[in-house]
């Protein structure tokens, strides 16, 4: 197997509140293969986001790595410098965000910071970088790329904003793509259509990707494998079509379950409670308190296994097994 793109070591992020580093994410070991598409799935505030923005050097202020390792493409992350990460950025691992509105500068007009995004990287003439910015606002799909080049980011729709930051993103033919749940703004027929067009994109550069959604149907036809996070660790790994055909960890069935198209009439599962926040997580399995079968060993931590099944999984009582 090839060394991993992408490579999270017992990884774990922590914020100053000041006193005390509080806990964000913890004990994080996962890896990203070349050419992949590996789903990273879990309710807000279970570190999916915190997790991504890692892999770019963007953490918030006070947020920084507490322990483990995080390795991109063979190399130690810790070691890098401000100069290090903007040659990552961009170039080797690049990211679409959630909402485009806020992430396109609105003074700029959309060809102009692709424009950027390439002659921040390579020395190369405006009008050289002018023309692989309009081919590649071509490639993913937006029809007449001149007219659109001179635009800025509030004249185009959601849709068309998307592509173009799709496009950024992907000017440089980065080695990784993060995708930070990019299609949550958009209506479902343009959802679609963003989907296929990354897939595509994926295919032709060979890039990986991580992409980060709650939507379980996307992922499900998405991903090769998929990440199941909570309360700022991962619970579960697993194949794609294992994962969501045999389900190991109670959160991952909870998920499934709510998820799952219903006929009419017929009542949604839910997850009672919600994500508790990093200074009330339980010392015990953090999962316990929403848990419907917990017994008395859940008041300890589970670590993470590998179980016959491949993968892995950090539960006491895993499958659908009945426990007393």
């Amino acid at each position: 197997m090839s060394a991993p793109v992408i490579e999270f070591k017992n990884f774990s992020l922590g914020r100053d509140i000041g006193t005390s580093w509080e806990p964000l994410v913890t004990d994080m070991t996962l890896q990203l293969q070349p050419g992949e598409i590996l789903g990273l799935v879990g309710e807000s505030g279970s570190g999916k986001s915190l997790s991504a923005l890692s892999c770019l050097g963007l953490l918030p202020a006070k947020v920084r790595p507490l322990g483990g390792q995080l390795n991109i493409l063979g190399r130690d992350s810790s070691t890098f410098g401000d100069e290090e990460w903007r040659e990552v950025r961009g170039a080797q691992v690049s990211m679409i965000f959630q909402d485009p509105m806020t992430s396109l500068d609105p003074c700029f007009t959309v060809g102009s910071q692709i424009v950027e995004a390439i002659r921040a990287h390579e020395d190369t003439s405006a009008k050289e970088a002018q023309g692989r910015a309009l081919e590649m606002l071509r490639l993913v799909g937006i029809t007449d790329p001149e007219q659109r080049f001179g635009a800025f980011p509030h004249e185009l729709s959601g849709g068309l904003r998307q592509r173009a930051m799709i496009a950024a993103a992907l000017v440089m033919k980065p080695t990784v793509l993060v995708a930070d749940e990019p299609t949550t703004a958009l209506d479902v027929t343009t959802q679609a259509a963003i989907i296929e067009q990354v897939v595509q994109l994926q295919q032709q550069l060979g890039m990986t990707v991580l992409w980060i959604s709650h939507d379980l149907g996307v992922v499900a036809n998405l991903a090769d494998r998929v990440a199941v996070m909570y309360a700022g660790e991962l619970v579960e790994v697993a194949d794609t079509k294992r994962l969501f055909a045999d389900p190991q960890h109670p959160y991952t069935m909870g998920l499934i379950n709510s998820a799952r198209v219903r006929s009419a009439g017929e009542p949604f599962d839910f997850i009672s409670g919600s994500v508790p926040e990093p200074s009330t997580w339980p010392e015990g399995c953090r999962f316990a308190p929403r848990c419907s079968r917990p017994t008395s060993v859940c008041q300890e931590h589970p670590a993470m296994t590998q179980p016959d099944s491949g993968g892995s999984l950090r539960c006491f009582h895993p499958g659908m097994a009945v426990v007393s």
